[in-house]
């Protein structure tokens, strides 16, 4: 919920702030970028049900493995982020054959909100997977409520523009990239011991 809230709101709260024309821009950035966000979709999709029936299993190994290798691959995927940030502008006017004011601010703040968002959604995955999804649902209702006025005050309160706007949802982001891996690591770390201890006894 979360997600689409904060995926979706953008575009409405640019062309109510700035008029239509600002929305352009913004645009092309952020859809250039969230097609990373979409490779990465594609690969931990099936990992919520694997995470499920490695629970079921109470394999530790696998599931803490799998972890480092989802963490691999959002890395990787990151590098790939930053890289963007530097060609993204020429390569664009090559596209478009015109130039547009984008702003380097604004680049790097759509791509570090994509990087924010990937290692979010790989911690939350898991944490559905094996059904603890209390934290994650509370974190998603705070953020879908707090996604809009943050980004109004960035963006108006702040002078920051187009750049707030994605600033507050970068805001709200952080919280799931800080939270969620500190309860997947303490879910870890107790079942790791009940487990082991039911195997010891």
């Amino acid at each position: 919920i979360c997600s689409l809230v904060l995926n979706t709101t953008d575009n409405l709260l640019i062309s109510n702030l700035y008029g239509s024309a600002e929305v352009t821009p913004y645009s092309m950035v952020y859809k250039v970028f969230y097609m990373v966000v979409q490779i990465h979709a594609i690969i931990i999709m099936p990992m919520w049900s694997a995470y499920t029936e490695a629970a079921t299993r109470r394999d530790m190994t696998w599931i803490r493995n799998t972890i480092k290798r989802i963490n691999l691959i959002t890395a990787l995927l990151s590098v790939g982020v930053i890289i963007g940030i530097f060609l993204f502008e020429p390569l664009a006017a090559i596209w478009l054959q015109k130039r547009l004011a984008y702003g380097k601010p604004l680049i790097i703040a759509v791509a570090v909100y994509m990087v924010a968002q990937m290692i979010g959604n790989n911690y939350s995955s898991f944490l559905c997977g094996v059904g603890h999804i209390k934290i994650s649902t509370i974190i998603s209702g705070i953020g879908a409520v707090m996604n809009i006025p943050l980004s109004i005050y960035f963006a108006q309160g702040c002078k920051m523009r187009l750049t707030g706007i994605i600033l507050g949802s970068l805001v709200v982001m952080m919280v799931s990239v800080i939270v969620l891996p500190i309860v997947s690591y303490r879910w870890l770390r107790i079942k790791g011991m009940e487990w082991s201890s039911n195997i010891n006894a």
